[in-house]
């Protein structure tokens, strides 16, 4: 066991790393005989990153994406609009038959650039009447997957 240091701005706590790499029988038990108000136990080396695990993070960002968060008519659209060449903010607006900006328009293009399915082409001048906005490479792969 890793020697307890003391956690700032918090009274009578301490952070315990545990360094023993082989099996520890009842290693909760083991510590409250020493500290009885221990909570937790981390054990840095028997954990990895979820990037070294065999799917990788922008997999299960994908699964998490695709799973609970639905792209929903319009914003497929505007994705389509996108996928030949960057669009402004009126030929976005002509593609999905509107006239005028609506919020359906402005949460749908704010929801696709979140999850980083389109990207402005010029980021640092989100409000520029030259802003364009384009289809990323995972939007890409999400169109070219939807589209079989």
């Amino acid at each position: 066991m890793g020697r307890g240091l003391p956690l700032p701005g918090r009274f009578n706590t301490y952070k315990l790393p545990w360094v023993d790499p082989g099996p520890v029988f009842d290693n909760m038990g083991r510590l409250r005989e020493v500290y009885p108000n221990t909570l937790n136990i981390e054990r840095p080396l028997l954990t990895r990153p979820l990037s070294q695990s065999a799917g990788g993070l922008e997999k299960a960002h994908e699964a998490h994406d695709e799973a609970h968060e639905p792209i929903s008519w319009s914003e497929r659209r505007l994705m389509e609009a996108c996928s030949a060449a960057p669009q402004s903010t009126p030929e976005l607006l002509t593609a999905l038959g509107y006239a005028v900006r609506t919020g359906n328009f402005k949460r749908g293009l704010k929801r696709l650039i979140a999850i980083e399915l389109l990207e402005m082409s010029m980021p640092g001048k989100p409000r520029s009447k030259s802003q364009k906005y384009r289809l990323t490479v995972k939007g890409r792969a999400w169109l070219t997957r939807k589209n079989l």
